[in-house]
């Protein structure tokens, strides 16, 4: 036998063995597919979780006032890092101009599920706001007032729930020393078998912060009455998700807002002093949402009025504007310029206040008629002259108190006799001159009313007002296209700069002087805004460099008093 075994080709046992190892090899490639099929499918699927935006208003009780959606904090820094206004601006400040690793590390973080027990989900969280609330704070007296929203902000992290419990319950109460100062009073309570967290200023009883967790949703509120509403309807699923018109007007976008027609209302009550009597007409106004989006070019904004179709009805008749350049939008370069381009632009104003009159309070529909009258006036126009006129009539704004008028003419000698009127200010024996005023015939009147024509367009408005619009109007510029109906034109906010500034000081790339300031270079264009009607109502779309950006930042960075700070302690 042994013999035998020993006998046997070696060929024999090498095959054997062969198939052996093969056989293994097979067992180990589909062990490693399995891992690598298992592992890709684990990040396909949190990559699919995470790259799919959440319906916070999921979280939001159904009749609130408002809500507000915010995008993941490192995709809105990846798109504001790409515009042209941080490409030009962000350098010249000591801010780099690419901060896309802030978004990189974000995504690789959550998808690979690492530091989730540091930093819960927070670097890839989404954030809403629900206010349901407002009151006025303050003496009218005193000049002093302040609306106040109840405010929630609701927090979406991709944490697990006891990570998101244990954060709210570590890191509320340095959130609110950080807002409220050391001196806190604090004490917690529950809401729908959720504890919830309350911290108040010892000194100021109208002041507090709330906190709550609700499985991985994050609750920060000023109001006990909004936390409460949030919860419970997320409890009872009592929520504005559910609401079909709601969910038809919701848009993707970098921040998107709705107000519904109550908080319209809230708010023009509060913010004019309107008696409740006369708050907007709810069954008129349907609802207002914003949208806020980026682009290499900067941001866009969208604003759009919901409006009940019999009243776009009154007002789609003069609807057959021209939309072309308007050469006036030309002054926006150092101007704030509101254009009306419109086939009949002074009925279609009269249209508006008829709309007006009709959807918003009186105060705010007598304000428009009175500008509307105003108009007419400095134009000398009624029934018979209105045809004289072309499709555009507009204001340039030169400060809060200083406008000129201005209009497109037809026959340009005929409106300027029925201007007369406003040129001689009622005194029929005052002495109409001409003089010459950069190298334009401008006709002056009494108390330095005067009027000149600028191509196809006639101007009214004090001497010294006209010469700056003409000096304006005269230097080369690029062209804004009026969209819509109704375009208004600004240059760039100096407070663009600023926000640069106060980032930057933030940052520590400067140390925040306004010197700064004086250095900067910009070859930015200016703010546009169009508006239009549609078929659901009022639509006012706007391009700028940053959009709100640099308005928010000067509620959350302050500035001036961190620079005197400073400057005091290099001083010393």
């Amino acid at each position: 036998m042994l013999g035998t075994c020993t006998s046997l080709p070696g060929g024999l046992i090498s095959n054997h063995l062969t198939t052996k190892e093969a056989t293994v090899k097979r067992y180990l490639l589909l062990i490693v597919a399995v891992f690598v099929l298992s592992s890709s499918y684990y990040l396909l699927k949190r990559y699919y979780k995470l790259t799919q935006p959440n319906n916070l208003s999921e979280y939001a009780p159904a009749d609130c006032l408002a809500y507000i959606e915010l995008n993941r904090i490192s995709d809105l820094i990846g798109a504001i890092t790409e515009t042209s206004a941080w490409q030009e601006l962000a350098p010249q400040f000591g801010i780099p101009r690419e901060l896309q690793s802030i978004d990189e590390l974000a995504s690789f973080l959550a998808v690979t599920g690492l530091g989730e027990d540091k930093l819960p989900g927070l670097l890839t969280a989404e954030f809403a706001a629900v206010i349901d609330g407002l009151s006025i704070e303050g003496s009218p007296a005193n000049s002093e007032v302040e609306i106040v929203p109840a405010l929630t902000v609701l927090i979406k992290t991709n944490a697990k729930p006891e990570a998101v419990s244990e954060l709210v319950k570590s890191k509320s109460q340095l959130l609110a020393k950080r807002i409220y100062g050391k001196q806190l009073s604090q004490n917690s309570f529950s809401i729908a078998n959720r504890e919830v967290y309350r911290y108040a200023p010892v000194n100021a009883s109208n002041k507090q912060l709330l906190a709550a967790a609700y499985g991985n949703l994050i609750l920060i509120s000023n109001n006990d009455s909004s936390i409460e509403r949030c919860i419970t309807a997320i409890a009872q699923g009592n929520t504005l998700a559910k609401n079909q018109q709601f969910a038809k007007l919701r848009k993707k976008a970098s921040i998107f807002a709705y107000i519904t027609p109550n908080g319209i209302g809230k708010f023009l009550s509060l913010a004019t002093s309107v008696p409740n009597g006369q708050r907007i007409n709810e069954s008129a106004v349907l609802g207002l949402t914003y949208e806020l989006n980026f682009d290499t070019l900067g941001a866009e904004e969208r604003f759009e009025l919901l409006l009940h179709p019999e009243l776009t009805s009154k007002l789609s008749s003069f609807q057959q504007a021209t939309l072309t350049d308007s050469r006036m939008l030309r002054v926006g370069n150092k101007y704030e310029v509101w254009l009306l381009n419109s086939a009949q632009p002074i009925a279609y104003l009269h249209k508006l206040v008829e709309v007006a009159s009709i959807s918003l309070p009186a105060a705010a529909a007598f304000t428009l008629n009175n500008f509307v009258i105003e108009l007419e006036q400095r134009f000398g126009i009624d029934d018979s002259t209105s045809q004289l006129l072309g499709n555009e009539i507009g204001i340039v704004r030169l400060a809060p108190d200083r406008t000129v008028k201005f209009a497109k003419v037809k026959d340009k000698l005929f409106v300027l006799n029925v201007s007369r009127a406003y040129l001689q200010s009622d005194d029929t024996k005052a002495v109409i001159r001409s003089e010459q005023i950069a190298g334009n015939e401008v006709v002056i009147g009494n108390q330095s009313r005067a009027a000149t024509f600028l191509d196809e367009y006639l101007l009214v408005g004090h001497k010294e007002d006209l010469a700056q619009v003409i000096e304006a109007y005269k230097e080369p510029s690029k062209l804004q296209t009026a969209k819509g109906s109704i375009t208004v034109v600004e240059p760039c906010d100096k407070a663009l700069a600023d926000f640069f500034l106060r980032l930057s000081h933030l940052l520590r790339t400067t140390d925040g002087s306004k010197d700064h300031l004086l250095k900067v270079k910009s070859n930015l264009r200016q703010r546009a805004t169009g508006g239009s009607l549609t078929e659901n109502g009022l639509v006012i779309e706007s391009r700028s460099p940053l959009g709100p950006i640099p308005l928010l930042a000067e509620l959350i960075l302050p500035l001036d008093e961190e620079v005197e700070t400073w400057q005091s302690r290099q001083k010393s």
